[in-house]
């Protein structure tokens, strides 16, 4: 299970870049709050893929 789950993690962040520019920084909205949210989404997903790839000992393909 943890496996298939960090496998899809890695399936999704795979074309995400991470340092793009956040486009409603300024904004006070629901669209500048579901950006935010769906940031730190991705940030937690590849946390976790980058914690497994350290406790395991090998390097990602």
């Amino acid at each position: 299970m943890r496996y298939k789950t960090l496998q899809e993690y890695k399936e999704e962040l795979m074309y995400v870049d991470i340092e793009r520019p956040i486009e409603f920084r300024n904004e006070k909205s629901l669209r500048g709050f579901k950006e935010v949210i769906e940031r730190m989404v991705e940030l937690e997903k590849q946390r976790r893929v980058l914690a497994d790839i350290d406790t395991m000992g090998i390097f990602p393909i």
